[in-house]
């Protein structure tokens, strides 16, 4: 998000991150836990008008009562860099999907996000540049820091403020 903040947020859904300690991008990561009768579609607001991008991940298989197997960690720049480490995040039962995104301070869509090593991604948006993934860690523990890269059109590296937060699913008994 272009600097704004987010003023709003429907019934039941869960803040996991905030990152709002750089000028720009902002970041907020939530979760709902879906049930019978969910609405069609589903609104935030935002504390004014601003250039931003957002998307919602569905996963099954995941623990309703508690659905977070790790604490979330988060990483910010206010310092243009081409990457950046968001820490681990620690879980403590096997087969936690983890889940991170990172978003960069440009709506450019030549730039592309690359994510971390190992993690599969899921969306990489234009509007307000971020990009989301996940992966499967199949034993408790570390799931080590990730890193996201930040490329212009002709692959090379390129700086840019960037936020990012990294959590973890715990799976269903």
């Amino acid at each position: 998000m272009n600097g704004g903040t987010v003023a709003g947020v429907p019934p039941g859904w869960v803040q996991i991150a905030a990152i709002i300690a750089i000028q720009n991008p902002h970041v907020y990561s939530y979760y709902h836990v879906a049930g019978a009768g969910e609405p069609a579609t589903y609104t935030w607001t935002l504390s004014g008008a601003v250039a931003s991008s957002g998307g919602i991940a569905r996963y099954s298989g995941v623990n309703n009562a508690s659905p977070l197997a790790a604490t979330s960690t988060t990483a910010s720049s206010a310092v243009a860099v081409s990457s950046l480490t968001v820490p681990a995040v620690t879980t403590a039962v096997p087969d936690a999907m983890v889940i991170g995104a990172a978003a960069i301070n440009s709506s450019n869509t030549g730039i592309t996000i690359t994510s971390p090593a190992g993690m599969t991604e899921r969306w990489d948006l234009g509007g307000k540049r971020q990009d989301y993934a996940d992966v499967l860690q199949p034993t408790a523990g570390s799931s080590g820091n990730k890193i996201w890269m930040f490329f212009d059109a002709m692959g090379n590296p390129t700086a840019r403020e960037a936020a990012g937060w990294l959590a973890a699913l715990r799976p269903a008994p």
